[in-house]
């Protein structure tokens, strides 16, 4: 995609987002009680009226979801590597990985606040295994999923298990390992936040439930904007890496053309 198409693309988002923000506006203040859906002038200035503390509860749940997420990428992708190479542990793992995945993780939540208390490590833990499972499965599709003329190629010229990890599994993992962190990454701050609603005092999933049962609405969707906000920074993050190791590979022009 070029240059000029993507400024086009934004600057119709963009106008696109003002004309629907005026439109709300116009029909929530004249139609829609404030209780039900604030203007999104009311919901503006709650958020830069108290940005210092919806800025301080965001942050714990950046903090959550940064140490749960890289400690579930990392073992996840060591754990996909070592099962590429035994058969034995792939037919023993995959079957649980399976289960673990169709899990709901959010109904684990009351376990762990048992087990790992009210503080940080309950939600860390509940994020890292959350992100685990969809990282772990969709790393060894590619890594294990390799065209057999190409693999049998490699072997005629001799290439080394290393070689043929680097030149030939890696290459081809890529697409789904990055395809399972953008799940993984989306469902961290899902649960970071459901985590905070069960088990916390801090938080901006916490604040977005305390201002539920206050009736405070502008509030609650100020603090929804900031996990979106937040959420989408991550997420465009892990594109853009994505953009670097693996330039060739576009997802969205796939979809695009799908």
């Amino acid at each position: 995609m070029s240059r000029k198409v993507e400024k086009r693309e934004v600057g119709l988002f963009i106008t696109f987002l003002i004309v629907l923000v005026i439109i709300i506006e116009l029909v929530s203040r004249n139609f829609i009680p404030s209780y039900f859906f604030p203007p999104p002038s009311a919901i503006g200035a709650e958020i830069f009226r108290d940005y210092s503390f919806f800025f301080y509860h965001t942050f714990i749940l950046i903090k959550e979801v940064t140490i749960g997420f890289s400690v579930g990428l990392t073992v996840a992708l060591s754990l996909a590597l070592i099962f590429t190479y035994s058969e034995l542990l792939q037919r023993t793992f995959q079957p649980l990985a399976t289960i673990g995945y169709l899990t709901p993780k959010t109904a684990l939540v009351p376990l762990f606040i048992i087990w790992f208390g009210t503080g940080i490590l309950s939600k860390v833990m509940l994020i890292l295994l959350i992100t685990f499972f969809p990282i772990l499965i969709n790393t060894m599709t590619g890594l294990v999923d390799i065209d057999p003329e190409e693999l049998n190629y490699f072997r005629s010229l001799k290439a080394s298990r290393f070689e043929i990890l680097r030149y030939l599994r890696l290459p081809n993992s890529i697409p789904y390992m990055f395809s399972g962190i953008r799940i993984g990454i989306i469902m961290a701050f899902l649960g970071g936040v459901i985590a905070e609603f069960i088990g916390g005092s801090r938080g901006i999933g916490w604040v977005l439930l305390y201002h539920m049962t206050t009736g405070e609405t502008a509030k609650m969707f100020a603090s929804l904007l900031y996990i979106m906000i937040f959420g989408l920074v991550y997420f465009k993050g892990i594109e853009a890496i994505q953009r670097i190791i693996a330039p060739w590979w576009e997802p969205t022009e796939e979809a695009v053309q799908a």
